[in-house]
């Protein structure tokens, strides 16, 4: 990936990165295994490092450059029915945050994308209710729109957003206690 980027920016200089490296797993009743853990980390936290880092400097040098990162609306707070999902689009929203304020001085641009249930193959596995489910065109819309007015958290569906908001500065006692009700996804 690194040697990709690097060559793709030297023949033309990237001024848009979309770092967006991201599966789920789930815990079906069972649980959530290590192995799953591990590569639900590998991917959706290492990947994002892997698009990110070589391009990073690159833009730092040219005092230009925009990278937008993946995460989640499931960042806000632990879901139970996706431990290592939740907590790894934690860790990519937290970067991201911290990130755009790193490099700001140097030109570069940096928004973290949240968005919440989003009709694609990844939720299609799933046989729960997801509220205020959005196309995947409606999403691009607001990603692109998001990305053009360099907003620093770009999250969609709002409704979707204030709640995952909400519970995620709840006391750790109350959210939990929500959360628990939610439904599992089910073991991939």
């Amino acid at each position: 990936m690194q040697q990709w980027i690097i060559n793709e920016d030297e023949k033309q200089p990237l001024d848009l990165v979309i770092a967006n490296a991201g599966i789920s797993g789930g815990t079906g009743g069972s649980g959530e295994g290590e192995e799953q853990a591990r590569r639900i980390f590998d991917v959706n936290v290492a990947g994002v490092l892997n698009t990110v880092s070589p391009v990073l400097p690159r833009m730092i040098a040219r005092c230009t450059g925009q990278i937008a990162i993946m995460s989640s609306l499931a960042s806000f707070s632990g879901w139970p029915g996706a431990p290592a999902y939740s907590a790894s689009k934690g860790a990519v929203r937290m970067y991201g945050e911290a990130l755009r304020g790193a490099v700001a001085p140097y030109g570069v641009k940096v928004n973290v994308i949240c968005p919440g249930f989003i009709e694609t193959p990844m939720t299609a596995v799933n046989d729960y209710d997801m509220p205020f489910m959005m196309s995947a065109e409606k999403a691009a819309y607001y990603t692109a729109r998001g990305i053009e007015r360099n907003q620093a958290r770009i999250a969609y569906p709002f409704r979707t957003y204030f709640f995952a908001g909400l519970i995620g500065v709840m006391p750790a006692g109350l959210s939990s206690l929500i959360l628990r009700k939610m439904p599992k996804k089910p073991a991939q």
